[in-house]
């Protein structure tokens, strides 16, 4: 029994496994009593006694074999959140559905009979890695013009001059995106929202992004204005005045004769005439030349020549954005003029205060002398006009 005991002992006693300690024990106490407070309560983990007890105190320090096991409380720790890195780059399919004006030989009658109008077909697919959250929409846009223009050489200056003219249109996609979805056709357009694309994209940093760039197909946008003109054409020539009415009908004979007759011309024509008329009306024959107010300088004016009108009602008829009948187009043809353009009404506002301005001149004058009148005729004095 002794020998086991001294078995025990060695097995289970501390001071046997570990080098003294480098300062003295309490007074009264061992070596293990630095090791209390670090070992959990029995009812809260099930661990086995690192050093031997008396059997005597070892039912007052803790449960007996026989006793009903407590389950052990699992420790909650604090949830491990992996920092967040820097955004990664991501990799974007480019995709484009575009027209260009055909280049056809007249010499050649299967090319002179082509269409006006040809899709620009590209062999292999434009890619564009980028980090979306360091670029603007802008910018954003001309990557992946000079991605698309990597494919098919000048592609990219066609394509800045339809986005110059406002026929691009941009659809960014995330697959499975409740917003940006295939199916959605949503079409990006300002800087917000390609801000919402880069949140939704950043939800899913897996997805694969890919970039629409689509135009209308001219012919079909040829066909619908030519169906709006015809029925245009049809109520002025029931309802409209007689002038309109003989010009309606003179189209319509020139093209019985010729179905390819240029009858764009006599509608710019109309356009033009009426745009004369209206700067007439507005600013009058200031000059021998006609000037209108410069809408970059209202304190300078432009010229507007034969030629300059020419192409200013060429716009109107092409409905080009931005471009009415009180903004011409900014092209060499509108000669800039140092000198003032104002119209006729504010010339008439400026001519109404000078009269009014003189009328209460007189008015003043009038009721001074009736004053010296009148009281001259009091005291019998001689009356003196200024």
């Amino acid at each position: 029994m002794s020998s086991q005991n001294e078995q025990a002992n060695c097995f289970f006693t501390l001071t046997s496994r570990i080098d003294p300690l480098p300062f003295a024990n309490l007074p009264g106490e061992q070596q293990e009593s630095y090791l209390g407070p670090s070992q959990p309560p029995d009812s809260q983990a099930n661990s086995c006694k690192l050093f031997y007890e008396d059997s005597n105190t070892l039912q007052a320090n803790g449960p007996g074999p026989n006793a009903p096991r407590v389950e052990a409380q699992p420790a909650t720790a604090a949830p491990i959140t992996a920092p967040r890195g820097p955004p990664l780059p991501r990799v974007i399919l480019i995709k484009n559905h575009v027209y260009q004006i055909a280049q056809v030989n007249p010499r050649n009658i299967t090319a002179a009979s082509a269409k006006p109008w040809e899709r620009v077909i590209t062999e292999s697919n434009a890619y564009l890695k980028t980090v979306l959250h360091h670029t603007t929409w802008p910018k954003f846009r001309c990557d992946c013009i000079d991605s698309l223009n990597s494919l098919v050489p000048f592609l990219g200056d066609h394509l800045t001059k339809m986005q110059g003219e406002g026929l691009l249109k941009w659809q960014l996609i995330i697959p499975s995106n409740k917003t940006f979805a295939k199916g959605k056709n949503v079409m990006v357009t300002s800087n917000k929202k390609f801000t919402e694309f880069v949140a939704e994209a950043g939800k899913n940093p897996l997805a694969a992004l890919s970039v629409m760039v689509s135009m209308q197909d001219p012919r079909k946008l040829a066909k619908v204005q030519q169906a709006a003109r015809l029925q245009q054409d049809a109520l002025a020539m029931s309802y409209g005045p007689d002038d309109t009415c003989l010009a309606l009908e003179r189209t319509q004979a020139r093209l019985a004769v010729n179905p390819h007759a240029d009858v764009d011309e006599q509608e710019r024509l109309r356009i033009a005439a009426d745009l004369h008329v209206y700067l007439t009306g507005k600013y009058g024959m200031n000059s021998k030349c006609m000037r209108i107010k410069d809408p970059k300088d209202p304190g300078t004016s432009i010229r507007v020549t034969r030629d300059a009108l020419t192409k200013w009602s060429r716009c109107l008829l092409h409905k080009i954005p931005g471009m009415d009948q009180d903004n011409p187009p900014d092209i060499p043809e509108f000669v800039p003029d140092k000198r003032p353009a104002p119209t006729l009404a504010k010339l008439a506002a400026k001519q109404g205060a000078r009269l009014t301005t003189l009328g209460r001149y007189a008015t003043l004058r009038y009721a001074t002398l009736f004053q010296r009148y009148a009281l001259a005729y009091r005291q019998k004095a001689p009356i003196y006009f200024a």
